[in-house]
């Protein structure tokens, strides 16, 4: 299946996971597709990585055009995810940064190269905010699976 798609070719994000499950950031609520194969594939890849208690049960699927498209600068701290799990993000396409910054310390940047995997554990979401900035250097596309843990009622619940 090509890289850009993977969710759709007309769509920005995706978001799959447990039916019914509903994730909400930036104040807009996603309800959660049935994975399609390949997003099932990483989610089983990620869960087999962490060896928690419970599964990773959610996944948001970004593309990055190019290197204009961009994550601001942010916590994952929204009510429904499981803090005491980590975040885990496969990346394919252009290699991007991830930039750490936290108040009294030095930014930490890892560059995301394509086949890469990044496990953010916890507690980093509680002391570090995190974005993916403009690079205009960039002019490829790339695409991140991330994987969390949810925890909300379903609609038929």
């Amino acid at each position: 299946m090509h890289l850009r798609c993977m969710v759709s070719c007309t769509e920005k994000n995706g978001f799959y996971g447990e039916e019914g499950l509903k994730y909400t950031f930036a104040n807009n609520t996603f309800t959660a597709k049935k994975p399609v194969p390949i997003v099932k594939k990483y989610e089983d890849y990620a869960n087999s990585l962490i060896q928690m208690e419970k599964e990773l049960n959610f996944c948001v699927v970004n593309e990055y055009r190019d290197g204009l498209d961009k994550i601001g600068l942010h916590k994952d701290n929204e009510r429904d995810l499981n803090s005491l799990y980590p975040i885990v993000s496969f990346s394919f396409g252009a290699t991007r940064d991830i930039i750490f910054k936290r108040k009294g310390f030095e930014n930490v940047s890892i560059p995301l190269e394509n086949g890469s995997v990044l496990i953010m554990y916890p507690p980093t979401n509680d002391f570090w905010y995190h974005e993916i900035p403009i690079r205009k250097r960039v002019k490829e596309p790339r695409i991140s699976l991330t994987f969390r843990r949810i925890e909300n009622k379903k609609e038929s619940e």
